[in-house]
């Protein structure tokens, strides 16, 4: 497949099996456009967090081709590995805040990535004043009004999930991919990540791919939705479509033919 003109991720026919035997990604194409908001569905097991992880680089395709913001992502190592992740942002549905800082330290974890280890351990004990009002403004965003010297540990799930998404969209990135990130919150904390990412791709064309178990909260939120099953793509199109394909689908749909793909 071709990459064509804005296009942010570009995967061909990259397949990805684990040790154990059991197959994460079957041959999947994939071609994302800058400034889009794409939901990842499918059941535990679809494929979604193993496409997600490749790319951020933390997997390699066992084949195909993946290239992200023009870079092809398995020829990365050491230094260009750690630049090209700068710039993609990533949530995890387990929040990952370190609990003995602040909130703000938190977030400002971040950018450190990007600095040497000096500047990192400066910004930390002096943060400009400045610096704290964005911090809040991001934090605002989501619903977060806690104070930023509260210790992460202290807070709710819920608030460590949004403090943790604010980190992410700290760190200015490109792409951001979140895997699961409202798994395991409540309905309001739910709204207001998908809003805030919403509002970042819609004002500042951040690019955002969202893993989600429900259907609904893609439909709401999401442009663009990608439907996985046992490793395959089994639909890629605008929500309000997504009735044209079975949600209830058994573990083993994957057909003998792979047109079983439904693209609108």
């Amino acid at each position: 497949m071709k990459q064509g003109p804005g296009t942010i991720i570009q995967a061909t026919s990259i397949s990805k099996a684990y040790a154990d035997g059991t197959i994460g990604l079957r041959s999947v194409d994939l071609q994302v456009r800058r400034g889009e908001l794409v939901g990842l569905l499918g059941h535990s097991g679809a494929g979604k967090t193993t496409l997600l992880r490749l790319l951020n680089g933390t997997l390699r395709s066992d084949s195909g081709s993946l290239e992200v913001m023009g870079v092809d992502v398995a020829s990365l190592r050491s230094r260009r590995l750690r630049a090209y992740r700068h710039q993609v942002g990533v949530v995890y549905q387990q929040h990952g805040l370190v609990p003995t800082l602040s909130v703000l330290h938190n977030v400002l974890l971040g950018r450190l990535g990007s600095m040497g280890s000096i500047r990192s351990l400066t910004r930390l004990l002096y943060v400009p004043t400045e610096q704290v009002r964005a911090v809040a403004e991001v934090l605002d965003e989501l619903g977060v009004r806690v104070p930023l010297s509260r210790r992460a540990g202290d807070l709710s799930g819920g608030q460590q999930q949004r403090v943790a998404v604010a980190r992410a969209l700290w760190q200015n990135p490109q792409l951001l991919l979140a895997d699961e990130p409202v798994a395991s919150v409540d309905a309001e904390t739910a709204e207001s990540i998908l809003n805030a990412l919403r509002e970042r791709n819609e004002h500042r064309t951040l690019t955002v791919l969202v893993s989600l178990h429900q259907r609904e909260l893609a439909m709401r939120f999401c442009s663009r939705v990608v439907v996985l099953d046992d490793g395959c793509v089994v639909y890629d199109g605008p929500p309000d479509e997504l009735d044209r394909l079975s949600w209830e689908l058994p573990n083993n749909s994957r057909k003998e033919e792979e047109s079983v793909v439904v693209r609108a």
